[in-house]
């Protein structure tokens, strides 16, 4: 419903009550982890901007899909999902000299470590980033995945 936008690019909340389909927002008060806490209701207002309670859907695509996915037979979608398995095992595929740079670009502990820019949660409501040297998750999956694929290539 349109009292429940923040703005014009929201079409959905991100939660919603089992039951009743009404939404959820997680509000907080308070600016530090020791004075602050928070509480779950239906409004729509005052919400940490950094819990994404609210996106824009495409209710049409995802209809879309649903119905393509829901008009394949058991054997069509188990086939689909190999292809696309097996898809993503090849575009994690590199040669021995990318092999090589993603080795020499771990630090001397092993690490793939690079700046990052994270949410102060010392101070959640005027969300201020913070700066930091870090592992990146995606990162570190994207160079194992590449490195596995390498190593099954030599077989």
């Amino acid at each position: 419903p349109d009292n429940h936008k923040s703005n014009k690019d929201v079409t959905h909340a991100t939660f919603y009550e089992l039951g009743t389909n009404k939404h959820l927002y997680a509000h907080r008060e308070g600016t530090s982890i020791e004075t602050g806490r928070y509480w779950v209701d239906y409004e729509p207002r005052n919400f940490p901007g950094h819990y994404g309670l609210q996106g824009r859907r495409d209710m049409a695509a995802v209809k879309r899909e649903y119905e393509r996915v829901n008009a394949l037979t058991p054997e069509e979608a188990m086939a689909e999902y190999n292809r696309k398995k097996s898809d993503l095992r090849r575009a994690n595929k590199v040669d021995a000299s990318g092999i090589e740079k993603l080795i020499d670009s771990l630090d001397n502990r092993g690490a793939w470590v690079e700046e990052l820019s994270i949410p102060d949660y010392l101070d959640v409501v005027n969300n201020p980033r913070r700066i930091l040297q870090g592992i990146d998750t995606e990162t570190y999956i994207k160079n194992m995945s590449a490195l596995i694929g390498y190593l099954q290539s030599l077989k």
